[in-house]
């Protein structure tokens, strides 16, 4: 049966890719979490000692961003994966993004259900629409 062959093979063939992406995925946590390690040290290596705010800038890239284009940011970045709002509300926090709310998270999710750039994929977790993802928002 031809058919059958080339349905197992397809089948095979999506199955080896999903292995890769997972294995993908975990080398890019593996990496933001070096990356994050390597900003605190410079962040301790630099305290006291005046320095060039573009390099804070790097180093914490949503620093000076509004709420809602840290989140873009942020996805984009991830490859519009979705994310949970704990996850997106953290990476926000260690990328150098600040909320005076006492729950920062309740600020996060406020933004993403206010903003029409971004749509639910499952309970609290979300990622870019199309238009969220190609558009500047105005």
């Amino acid at each position: 049966m031809v058919n059958g062959d080339f349905t197992n093979s397809l089948r095979a063939i999506i199955h080896e890719y999903d292995r890769r992406i997972a294995e993908t995925q975990k080398e890019l946590q593996k990496l933001a979490e070096l990356k994050r390690a390597a900003a605190m040290l410079l962040e301790n290596e630099i305290k006291g000692v005046q320095h060039d705010e573009t390099k804070i800038a790097d180093v914490k890239p949503f620093v000076r961003l509004s709420t809602g284009d840290a989140i873009i940011s942020l996805l984009r970045a991830n490859g519009n994966h979705p994310m949970h709002a704990k996850e997106i509300t953290k990476a926000l926090k260690d990328g150098g993004w600040h909320s005076a709310a006492s729950n920062p998270q309740l600020t996060v999710v406020g933004t993403i259900v206010r903003d029409g750039r971004f749509e639910r994929t499952g309970p609290n977790t979300f990622r870019l629409t199309e238009k969220g993802g190609s558009e500047a928002h105005g």
